[in-house]
């Protein structure tokens, strides 16, 4: 953006950017706004709108169908809306992939822990051409929060999806039967 524009059209992009009450009532923000040079790719993220062109160019999802390399995506559950993103992502690679999805992190977990002699084998088998059998594996792995199974499969989602009726009970129960008393 700083190569884009000129000194005074930053200056003037930078105080309408700052009448946003989210981004001037944070100060890493109102830092990053005031001393781009520090941080440029923090000044590209924050000077442009969110879900806007600037962010669809860039976005993985987007630039997936371009990659023809082998890919091998991890992520934890409880990782918000990135879970929603990587599986989005899965779907758009075309060349070679994997995705594993683990359990529920405890506090401060990094999945490069938990994964490390995955990742590697997977390396090992692109990178060094060693034929470890990962590529024997199942293309997908997702571990089943409450059950504490591993689930596999050669695609998303791993097993097929039976589709139920469920209604809201009292207490937030769920049960295949309406409630029998009305709503009065």
């Amino acid at each position: 953006m700083l190569e884009t524009y000129s000194p005074e059209e930053i200056e003037e992009r930078v105080a309408k950017r700052l009448q946003d009450p989210d981004v001037a009532a944070w100060p890493n923000l109102f830092r990053v706004l005031n001393y781009p040079k520090n941080h440029e790719a923090w000044f590209d993220i924050v000077m442009n709108e969110v879900d806007g062109e600037w962010y669809e160019e860039r976005n993985p999802v987007t630039l997936a169908p371009n990659i023809d390399i082998p890919v091998w995506l991890q992520i934890d559950q409880g990782r918000g809306w990135t879970m929603d993103g990587t599986i989005e992502l899965y779907h758009a690679l075309n060349g070679p992939k994997k995705l594993d999805i683990g359990p529920y992190p405890p506090m401060q977990s990094r999945p490069f822990v938990e994964e490390h002699d995955k990742m590697f084998r997977w390396y090992e088998y692109w990178l060094k051409g060693i034929d470890n059998g990962v590529m024997d594996e199942p293309s997908v792995s997702v571990h089943v929060e409450g059950s504490r199974e591993t689930v596999t499969g050669a695609q998303w989602p791993p097993k097929d999806v039976e589709h139920r009726p469920l209604h809201l009970r009292p207490r937030r129960a769920l049960s295949p039967e309406p409630e029998p008393m009305g709503a009065e």
